[in-house]
This record gives structure tokens, sequence and C-alpha cells, in this order.
């Protein structure tokens, strides 16, 4: 269901009228009209002006089921799904006299994704059984329980599987990401070789190609495939619960994601969603890695800027800030696109916005995007890469550039890569190097920590971590000391 038709029958639900916006001092409408739009950080300013009154005063201004409805879209905007749960279960049972049919159907889907993000299919069957049941009783048409129909088969299909779970290895950890368009970040699936997956905050969803999960000995249910709404349009798709999905030191297992075929191109079709990445809890962007930490950041933190977050229906980022006035204006924050997209009201904020920050933060615990230390943002080319000798950067960021290079420049990346990923022959090594090395060791020794080299027309690379920042430096044999090197894998160790 697009985000347009829930707001439109969340806002039927509360009985709101679009003559009564002219209504300033109509509190109650006013909050129904910013619940349903998921307008948060005002929603929250006015409802929590209202909670501060007397008892008399604060019902009179807002009734209980639309107090409700408010912490409601709080819940929604949190990310809290099981506080969404909760809230819509007191809504059907103490207020359904002051809800007509079209919004508790609106609520029943909002229950059920809920309950589907969670992977609490036994309770999300029987709540389709219920509302199913429901809907004969009260005689509503075949074509308005689709919905339900939707997830009563999604439910039936995984009854058997326990809920979804999290589990940190570590309570801070880095892994990889583009500097350009697309944003990618490795993640493995079922113990499978890390691949490159779009870090996308502009949908919920997370995609994988039918090819993909072929080639990882995932067979896909031989069921009619489901039909999603998504911005682009229908896409037919297969849902699928993975045993496990692994980003970094972050495990998830039973995940639901959707696998598409060939209507859903590169490189959305194998795309990590909010429903996924809101699991990371805290994460650093910077241009060469991904810092996410699980209980809270480091103290050297200190943004320049820092801004409210919150979900929309469809699942989507979006952030709040300050306009010209006394008020803020909300835009949406989407990484699965590359350039800003501005108007009057807002807009879409892509990855040209992210990348004008050195670090960029979104804070999932708090619901806060940072920024710290403004900067003049252009996407980096081939040329760049070589002329700086940054193999790493380059490696690092290979898988992207290849959607927006042109072939000549795929070619030279791949000469300078190759060249890069050779181990040098023992010519090239200064005979003073030899001690430190061994050519022939079939393993490494499980308590070291390999750490990667490059080879270049001007010796061997090493990429060392200062702060958030990766630095390539020139090795010598004061580097080597204490080390040793293997050269068939280019690892110092």
């Amino acid at each position: 269901m697009t985000m347009l038709r829930y707001i439109i029958l969340l806002l039927l639900l509360f009985g709101y009228r679009p003559m009564m916006m002219a209504e300033e001092d109509d509190i109650a409408q006013r909050c129904a009209l910013m619940a349903a739009r998921g307008d948060v950080l005002p929603l929250r300013q006015l409802y929590d002006s209202i909670s501060c009154l007397p008892a008399s005063g604060r019902d009179s201004l807002l009734s209980p089921h639309l107090a409700l409805f408010c912490r409601l879209a709080f819940a929604r905007g949190a990310g809290d799904d099981k506080a969404v749960v909760s809230a819509i279960d007191t809504l059907e049972r103490k207020y359904e006299s002051h809800l007509d049919v079209r919004g508790l159907l609106a609520l029943c889907d909002v229950r059920c994704e809920a309950l589907r993000r969670q992977g609490l299919w036994r309770d999300l069957q029987a709540y389709c059984k219920e509302r199913l049941h429901w809907c004969v009783k009260r005689s509503i048409k075949t074509s308005r329980r689709k919905n339900l129909q939707f997830y009563a088969a999604l439910a039936s299909r995984f009854a058997d599987l326990p809920p979804t779970s999290v589990q940190w290895t570590t309570d801070s950890f880095a892994v990889p990401i583009s500097r350009d368009w697309p944003l990618l970040i490795p993640a493995s699936i079922n113990g499978s070789e890390s691949m490159p997956f779009l870090f996308n905050t502009g949908l919920s969803l997370t995609m994988v190609s039918e090819s993909d999960l072929k080639e990882w000995g995932i067979a896909l249910p031989k069921t009619e495939p489901l039909t999603l709404s998504l911005p682009t349009g229908n896409v037919k798709v297969q849902p699928v619960v993975l045993e496990r999905l692994e980003i970094g030191g972050v495990t998830m297992s039973n995940v639901m994601v959707y696998a598409v075929g060939k209507d859903v191109g590169t490189p959305f079709n194998r795309s990590l969603g909010t429903d996924v990445l809101r699991h990371l809890q805290a994460v650093v962007l910077t241009d060469q890695q991904l810092l996410a930490y699980r209980c809270g950041l480091p103290a050297a933190w200190a943004p320049d800027a820092t801004f409210p977050i919150a979900f929309s229906a469809s699942g989507m980022l979006h952030a709040f800030m300050p306009d010209v006035g006394d008020g803020s204006t909300r835009f949406a924050l989407d990484t699965g696109k590359n350039a800003n997209m501005l108007s009057q009201e807002g807009g879409v904020l892509g990855v040209a916005f992210f990348r004008s920050s050195r670090y960029a933060l979104l804070d999932f615990q708090r619901m806060r995007f940072e920024r710290q230390h403004d900067r003049e943002y252009a996407p980096k080319s081939v040329e760049a890469y070589i002329q700086e000798n940054d193999a790493f950067g380059l490696l690092r960021n290979e898988a992207s550039l290849l959607f927006t290079i042109s072939e000549a420049d795929a070619q030279r990346m791949d000469a300078y890569l190759t060249l890069a990923l050779t181990p040098p022959s023992a010519s090239d090594i200064p005979a003073s190097w030899h001690s430190y090395l061994i050519d022939n060791e079939e393993s490494i020794p499980e308590q070291t920590v390999p750490q990667m080299l490059l080879n270049s027309t001007s010796g061997l690379l090493m990429e060392v971590r200062e702060g958030y920042e990766l630095k390539t430096k020139q090795m010598d044999e004061t580097d080597l000391q204490g080390h040793r090197i293997f050269l068939p894998r280019l690892l110092l160790y």
C-alpha cells in the first residue's frame, strides 16, 4: 500500500474533513492530520502542550482514542513495532465504535506489517484469521480484504518459523562503504561470501534478486508470486525468510526479504531497506567505511548539526529541519537516490546530502540525524584515484563506480587493480626484507589478525585507520618489524 493511501485512510479513520483545515483552533483535527501524515515533530510539540493540562481540559481538546492515535504515530515514527501492535490492539478493542470501516482496515494493514517485521508469524496468522472473520460479519467486500489475505498467505507460509532475532558479536564494527552513489556495503546471506548491497534508506523492504538466491542455494517457493506496490510501480515478488543475514558484527536470524526478478534492476535488486538497517542501532557514514555502534557513540563525536528523524508509513526515513520561520520542514532521506530534489514543501535529500559532510550519523536509538564538518562534495573519478595512488579507495569503490563510469574507465580501473592485487616478484623486494617474507605458507595462524596490502609501481601499500578515517601509507622495512608478509594473499600479520 502506498503512503498516500495510508494517509487518506487514517484521516478518514478520525473523521478528518478538508474544509476544517482552515480552522486553526481545531486542535483535534490538526493532531489527526499530523498523526496520519507522520509529522511527528510538530505533533509531539502539540501533544506535549496538551498533555500538561488538567484532565478536564486535556480531554476536551483530545479524546482518549485520538490521543492513542497520536501515540501510535510516535511509535511508528520511532520504528517501535511492539508499541504499534499494542496501540492498535487497544484501538480495536476499546474504541471500535469510534472508528469507521475504512479506518479500521487501514489499522489492520499497519498492525499486520508490524507483526511481519518482527517475524511473529503465529500471531499474524491468528490476527488475520480473526480480522477476516470480522470482515465477513461486517459484509465487507472481497476487494477490500486483499491486504489481509496477502498477510494471511505470508503467515501461513512461514507459520512454523521462529521470530526474527538480532545478535551482536561486538559492541562496534566497521565495514567498507562506497564513497559515491550507489552506497554499497558488504552483507552475507546464510554464510555465503559477502556481496555488495545497496544501503537504501528510501524503502523499508530488503530485496534480493532471484538469481542471487539460486546461486546461494536458497530455493524459491513454488507458489504464485505476490504483488507489491513500490514507488516505481507494482512489482512481482516472492517472500523468502533467510536463515541468517550478516552485516559486520550483527547477525539477523529469520529475516524476511523479497526475491525480485528482472523487473527490478541493479542496484535495487540487492538492497538493504530500513527494516534491516534500523537493527544497526547507530551508524556513522564516512568516505571509506560505515561504523556501527550498539551502545552509543564514542565521546569524540561532536556534531555540527542535529535533526530529528522518523520513519514514514512506507518505511522511508524523514528528517525535520528548521525553516526560516519557527517551524520545521520535513525532508525524505533517501540514499537510493543520488542527487537532492528540493521544493518549497521539503523534497528528497539523496547521497549528495549525506556526502556534503565528512561524517554523517543515523542514530536509530534516539531517532536523530547528525552531521559533522560541512564540505563541498563532488563524485570522485577513476582518474583521481589513480593520480592519488589510492589503490585501496579504488578497490573499495569498484562495484559502485561500475554503475556510472565509461567502458574505457572500467578497463583502466581493471588494469590498475590487477596490478595492485598481484603479489610482487622476489626481485621487486629489497634483500633486507626477505627475512620477513613467507611465500609458501598454506594457512595463517588463527590467533593472528591479517591486514591487507596492495602492490603498486612505487612498492607495497598498507591501509591504516586513524579515528574515523582510513589512510594509505607506503610500506618500508620499519613497518615490517615484528610482522610477516604472506605474499600469495598480500597479507601483513
